[in-house]
């Protein structure tokens, strides 16, 4: 039988990933870097990543030396022998999401690594997100098991629950935002049932999948709803990336 191998996928995030403590795993590594220049055609979207920057700028401590500290870490990862993938008009989050699929279909495990909270809708029995914990300045592993236990629902439903709810950090405004009354536990209650977002439209646009006020909020702002899933999932694309 074939050993499954755990492949981790490294995205710089302001932590030193060598404080992982991974060396007793097979890995393979691949350090996914944000190129300078992303070319997104969607005006939503680039609505979206410009106010998340802004709130990144705010809510970061002010950062010295960056292009020092890049070049440290790339000399780092040359002398280690770790690929640096860097895909021009891409975002990384997005290249991740798209690398750890072709992981997947190759029959191996995925863990990312990255404070990023977009990575939990792509959590499964075969993906984990190791998390860095500044007051105790480690990483630790965050599962399957973890994210049911924090939330009390599927990963699966992670970003259709977002979609809904709005995501307040990333500047996407929720239903309750135009449909007052609509929130998380009716959100859930009908997710649990349809399991995704566009299962649940496809439902209401066709019989009454709740009470009244969620039935009208679901048919009179559908494409609000699915606006936000374009703004908040993560993309995949097609990426010349040949797995060993």
């Amino acid at each position: 039988m074939q050993e499954v191998h755990l492949a981790c996928i490294l995205l710089l995030t302001g932590f030193l990933f060598s404080s992982l403590k991974l060396a007793s795993l097979t890995l393979l590594l691949l350090f996914l870097m944000e190129m300078e220049e992303v070319s997104i055609v969607d005006s939503c979207y680039l609505q979206y990543k410009a106010h998340r920057r802004k709130f990144s700028r705010k809510s970061s401590a002010p950062k010295k030396y960056p292009a020092e500290r890049s070049h440290v870490v790339m000399d780092v990862l040359t002398k280690c022998n770790v690929p640096v993938v860097k895909i021009e008009g891409h975002e990384a989050d997005d290249v991740v999401a798209t690398l750890a699929g072709q992981v997947l279909q190759n029959g191996h495990k995925v863990v990312i690594a990255s404070p990023d909270k977009d990575f939990k809708q792509l959590i499964s029995e075969d993906v984990q997100i190791v998390l860095p914990i500044a007051e105790l300045n480690r990483w630790s592993f965050y599962t399957l098991k973890h994210y049911i236990s924090q939330y009390n629902c599927d990963p699966c439903s992670d970003l259709s629950l977002r979609c809904i709810m709005g995501d307040e950090v990333d500047g996407v405004p929720g239903i309750q935002n135009v449909a007052p009354g609509f929130g998380r536990k009716t959100a859930l209650k009908l997710l649990k049932k349809h399991g995704s977002l566009q299962n649940l439209l496809d439902a209401a646009a066709v019989r009454t999948v709740g009470k009244q006020y969620a039935q009208d909020a679901l048919t009179n702002h559908s494409d609000y709803l699915r606006r936000n899933y374009e703004i908040l999932a993560l993309r995949r694309w097609f990426v010349p990336f040949i797995y060993p």
